[in-house]
């Protein structure tokens, strides 16, 4: 073979050896990064109000600016709302959302950008529609530091809501936020948790529809926040796995407390039972009921009163009143006829008397032996 035909096929070589090179390059060169406000996903709009009544077909929507519903809104499973900041869902007197998914395709709302309180949560407003249904609905970074991933206000007419298996986390503010006296019947199985002010904040006559299988845990403020309110209703009030916070309560209805509540008052706050009204505690071992204070000094807030009621149920046993006191007593029997049986508590730290009996009034009359006093100021059983 000639040199010349060497030297051509030697090219021909190291032609081939250059393009297999930079195809190889190529091939394995990372791809660009995509673009981060590209994410595949087809989000249609959700931008006006709905006026008549609307079902949306399974799909991923996009929340912008306060959309109000006066009429009927039925979201179904699968279907997912990304909520713009500052946007809202308020549902009206007029209207309804029926939002119903399931265990394995949950309905969910979540923020666009996703820090606590991004956008303004979903409200129920005076709507009291037995249409209105959240099942396993998942409620995301909604609700500013005053209110809640789900707000709920009763104010010139009855708002109701059955709410079940759902999820409202990270709200910078509550879980759930109550204002008026909402019905809540149906409320179970619900996870109110990741919140920063705390599960729910609501009424005391409201606190009659908490169930056992909720979650009210792992939130910044750990604590059921009870506004000021009265008991109208009978209930009872369960230990939910975290204490109560509470200012004035004020019981009208029949309210018993079960084994394990603690609930902690805030600054001048108290408890008053009323003439129709009666307030029973039973503890029990291991499981004592307690009312304190959220500030742990004597006379911090003013202490349980009852005044003008001799219901047989206002039994206090195995419960520890602790820190009260501001004016009166730790317990304070006013305004006879007012009857109260208190057996193995404790009255504690109060800046006045452990117990406080008008004229009048009636407490069993071995109360100083069977009960522990410990550091009263003023006593132990004031007359």
């Amino acid at each position: 073979m000639t040199g010349r035909r060497l030297a051509s096929l030697g090219a021909v070589a190291f032609i081939l050896l250059t393009g297999l090179i930079l195809i190889s390059g190529a091939a394995c060169s990372p791809a660009p990064p995509p673009d981060d406000d590209d994410t595949g996903d087809d989000y249609t709009p959700l931008d006006a109000d709905i006026a008549t009544d609307t079902t949306l077909p399974v799909g991923l929507y996009d929340l912008t600016g306060t959309i109000h519903v006066t009429a009927g809104l039925t979201l179904l499973s699968g279907t997912t709302i990304r909520c713009q900041p500052g946007s809202s869902l308020i549902i009206e007197s007029t209207g309804f959302l029926n939002a119903v998914g399931t265990a394995g395709s949950p309905i969910t709302f979540t923020g666009a950008t996703q820090t606590r309180g991004s956008w303004g949560g979903i409200s129920f407003l005076d709507s009291n529609s037995s249409s209105n249904r959240l099942e396993y609905v998942n409620i995301q970074y909604g609700g500013s530091s005053d209110s809640g991933g789900l707000f709920l206000s009763s104010t010139d007419g009855m708002t109701g809501v059955l709410i079940s298996h759902c999820t409202v986390g990270q709200s910078a503010g509550s879980g759930l936020y109550v204002v008026g006296d909402v019905d809540l019947n149906g409320f179970a199985s619900n996870a109110l948790t990741q919140n920063a002010q705390g599960p729910c904040v609501l009424p005391p006559n409201v606190m009659q529809y908490l169930d056992l299988d909720s979650d009210y845990t792992g939130n910044d403020q750990p604590s059921i926040v009870l506004s000021e309110g009265t008991v109208t209703d009978a209930q009872i009030w369960a230990d939910l796995g975290v204490d109560y916070q509470a200012t004035s309560i004020q019981v009208a209805g029949d309210l018993t407390l079960s084994p394990g509540v603690i609930i902690a008052f805030t600054s001048g706050g108290a408890m008053n039972v009323q003439s129709t009204g009666s307030l029973g505690a039973v503890g029990a071992p291991g499981r004592e009921i307690i009312l304190t204070g959220v500030t742990q000094t004597p006379g911090s807030w003013e202490g349980l009163s009852y005044t003008n009621t001799s219901s047989p149920s206002n039994n206090l046993t195995l419960v520890t009143i602790e820190y009260g006191g501001a004016t009166s007593a730790n317990l304070s029997l006013n305004t006879a006829p007012v009857r109260v049986f208190a057996d193995n508590c404790t009255f504690a730290h109060s800046a006045t008397c452990g117990i406080y009996v008008a004229a009048g009034g009636t407490i069993n009359p071995e109360v100083a032996t069977i009960n522990d006093f410990i550091d009263n100021v003023s006593g132990e059983v004031c007359r």
